[in-house]
């Protein structure tokens, strides 16, 4: 019976345990934005920090060194620079020696008059520090319909774009006979005609060459797509 109980007791400390570690395994891969606020009185303090209590903090957590009334001072600078932070004055006065050795130290100091513009930079800062995610869109087909062998260049594919675009900054897939071949890469060349060009239109022609690819097939269908940056948010 008492082994039993023992038992539980121990089960109890090792799951408790567990959710700890995970706990602080979250807690240290969370972004932080650290900011000192000075500001003219104590009730602006409140105001400003009523504001951020609104601010999302799943992802990125807002920090907050330090908060007083008075002007920016040299003290200030130092503790932003010890706690990487940035320094928000609210209607005060920055003394010159501060600004020196905000310079010296490269500590970026916010002058604002306005409650509302604190708040708007704040949230844009975190969202700065966001990892940013990419969605990936097909932009256009072209249908391999010759191949050309030129020297140094190696083989181009002349091609026919068949949907949407060709970019010459996008990515390309190699499709042949319905199936997806190993490969992904950049075009290294993008000619209508003798040009080289940077996009090329559904029904034109142009010649094709990519990087670390030249085993063409005619009828292959070559994919285009590019990586464009997710709006994140808080």
């Amino acid at each position: 019976k008492t082994d039993a109980r023992r038992n539980k007791l121990l089960h109890k400390k090792e799951n408790i345990t567990i959710d700890n570690i995970y706990s602080s395994i979250q807690a240290e891969s969370k972004k932080e934005f650290k900011i000192i606020l000075k500001a003219d009185v104590v009730g602006s303090i409140t105001a400003i920090k009523s504001l951020f209590a609104s601010l999302p903090s799943e992802k990125v957590k807002l920090k907050m060194i330090h908060a007083a009334t008075g002007a920016v001072s040299d003290t200030d600078i130092m503790f932003a620079n010890a706690y990487n932070a940035i320094i928000i004055a609210y209607r005060v006065r920055i003394a010159s020696t501060a600004l020196s050795l905000a310079k010296q130290h490269n500590v970026k100091i916010k002058d604002y008059d306005v409650i509302y513009h604190i708040y708007d930079f704040v949230q844009k800062s975190m969202e700065g520090l966001l990892d940013h995610e990419y969605i990936e869109t097909e932009i256009g087909k072209c249908e391999v319909k010759k191949l050309f062998k030129i020297g140094r260049i190696g083989v181009i594919a002349g091609c026919l774009v068949i949907n949407g675009k060709v970019l010459k900054n996008s990515k390309c897939r190699i499709r042949r006979n319905g199936e997806l071949l190993e490969y992904e890469g950049k075009i290294t060349s993008l000619k209508h005609y003798k040009d080289e060009v940077n996009e090329v239109r559904m029904g034109i022609e142009c010649g094709i060459s990519l990087d670390n690819f030249n085993k063409f097939e005619e009828g292959d269908i070559l994919e285009f797509h590019i990586l464009e940056k997710a709006q994140s948010s808080l």
